[in-house]
């Protein structure tokens, strides 16, 4: 809700946007720990193209990264079983996937089960095991540096994890929750769930190239607004992804993909409007030229 709004204040230049910077970056950051890299990608907009008050906005993205790490830190109930899946449901899982070397002191048989003994399947989501939380249970003292250790031995999965598979398999705005079947979007006839669906069936696969591709064009964009609107939003969406993947494996992507959903939605809205724009002032200044 509050991206818009942090979005609007990046495109004034007034004193009321440099409050609605702080509220809405405030919010954005300590609402969910996945957000916390909010602060830095708003910064990396002023450094390198907006350089105005920069003491001002440097102070504001650097208390409100404090505020989301603070709020991180008080919020420990779920720390461990992320932790757990972001590797033995995530890096390791990957790695065992497509036949990377997977580091010698993880438990084999524990790779692909979540803390409740339910075992990835790419096409049914997961499936219930007898493990039960044996293997959560055994392996509670992971770290999420141990996550990120597949981005170190293998500095090229940036580009190839979010075309893998099985994380693809989990490209759906109408998530699910561990098994496909149990959706949390229900009501097939419903207005709202048959856009959902219809957006499913055209950009399913797209979302993260698209918005790849909106970010490398922010860069060269000479319109302001539009820069700061792309560069921020499509950066903010991709960010989702890896902060996702790394912070909590497979297990429930579907569902931690909302806010690259989102940004997909605004950055396709912008351009379109900023295209209707465009088309219109032509339109105009051809008919001035006529007449």
């Amino acid at each position: 809700i509050c991206l818009p709004f942090l979005v609007y204040s990046l495109t004034c230049k007034n004193n009321k946007s440099i409050l609605l910077l702080f509220a809405s970056l405030l919010i954005i950051s300590t609402a969910k720990s996945q957000f916390i890299l909010s602060p830095l990608i708003v910064y990396s907009y002023y450094i390198f193209f907006d350089r105005r008050k920069l003491i001002i906005k440097s102070v504001i993205c650097g208390v409100c990264l404090l505020a989301s790490i603070f709020a991180i830190s008080y919020s420990k109930g779920a720390v461990e079983l992320n932790k757990y899946h972001a590797t033995y449901f995530g890096t390791y899982l990957y790695m065992k996937n497509n036949g990377h070397k997977v580091p010698s002191y993880v438990d084999d048989k524990c790779i692909g089960l979540d803390a409740w003994g339910n075992k990835f399947d790419i096409s049914f989501g997961a499936v219930p095991t007898e493990v039960g939380t044996k293997c959560f249970e055994s392996h509670n003292n992971e770290k999420f540096s141990n996550a990120l250790y597949l981005l170190v031995s293998k500095p090229s999965t940036i580009f190839k994890l979010p075309f893998d598979d099985s994380v693809m398999a989990q490209y759906k705005e109408n998530y699910f929750h561990v098994y496909k079947k149990l959706h949390i979007i229900y009501g097939a006839s419903n207005i709202l769930t048959m856009i959902t669906n219809i957006k499913d069936h055209i950009f399913k696969n797209i979302r993260f190239t698209a918005l790849l591709l909106f970010f490398i064009s922010s860069i060269f964009i000479k319109n302001n607004k539009i820069k700061a609107s792309l560069f921020v939003i499509s950066l903010f969406g991709m960010s989702q992804f890896y902060v996702s993947f790394f912070g909590e494996g497979y297990r429930d992507l579907s569902k931690h993909l909302f806010g690259m959903y989102f940004s997909f939605d605004l950055c396709l809205y912008i351009t379109l409007v900023f295209l209707m724009y465009k088309i219109t002032q032509r339109n105009q200044e051809n008919s001035n030229v006529k007449y």
